[in-house]
């Protein structure tokens, strides 16, 4: 298997795919660029445990589209964030 981790480089297609899921109503909620393999097919995600589904009662009282703006605005940071690199 050809996995690796995202990078600034696949800006486009990691902004791609968390459009999709917003289109779902679904908020990662835990964007790292350790959390994003980008794999033959595409991406893979792993790390769901801050999910939120739009239907679900934690997002009730959440406003969703303000959690997806911030989300995607934050994306390339997260794909570039350098304290993550120097942890490894």
């Amino acid at each position: 298997m050809n996995e690796r981790v995202a990078s600034i480089s696949n800006l486009d297609s990691c902004s791609k795919a968390f459009q999709r899921l917003y289109k779902l109503d679904i908020i990662y909620e835990d964007i790292t660029k350790y959390n994003i393999f980008i794999i033959s097919k595409g991406l893979k995600f792993i790390d769901f445990e801050d999910l939120i589904l739009g239907l679900d009662e934690k997002s009730k009282s959440l406003n969703l589209a303000k959690l997806k703006d911030k989300e995607i605005k934050n994306l390339e940071n997260k794909l570039l964030n350098k304290s993550e690199e120097e942890r490894l």
